[in-house]
């Protein structure tokens, strides 16, 4: 999982993901895990190269520093993904006495006998 903006460019991660585009986090599949060493500073540096699904058949390829990605299991994957409940879906009522389908929160509750 890496944030939008380091797998796309900023104008289409704002295309897409509108406000929300610096803080959106996409899921991919890691393809292979690189080490490489620069030898001046003998520092190395570890990059992910992984396939990010963007929806609607559109995915990327790209390498980014390890730093960059956050490891998430297939479980959270799908937990995160999965669609949020409505409010009625959730408490498992509904609108059916409500012809306008408006909640009426400030409506007197009989009170129980």
């Amino acid at each position: 999982m890496a944030k939008a903006v380091h797998v796309t460019s900023e104008s289409e991660a704002a295309r897409r993901y509108g406000q929300l585009s610096k803080t959106k986090m996409v899921f991919g599949t890691v393809l292979s895990v690189d080490t490489t060493v620069n030898p001046t500073t003998n520092r190395s540096t570890t990059t992910v190269v992984a396939e990010y699904d963007f929806g609607g058949g559109v995915t990327k390829r790209k390498s980014l520093n390890i730093r960059s990605v956050h490891a998430v299991s297939q479980e959270e994957e799908n937990q995160q993904s999965a669609p949020a409940e409505s409010p009625n879906e959730a408490t498992g009522t509904n609108n059916d006495d409500n012809p306008t389908g408006s909640n009426n929160h400030n409506a007197p509750v009989p009170a129980p006998e």
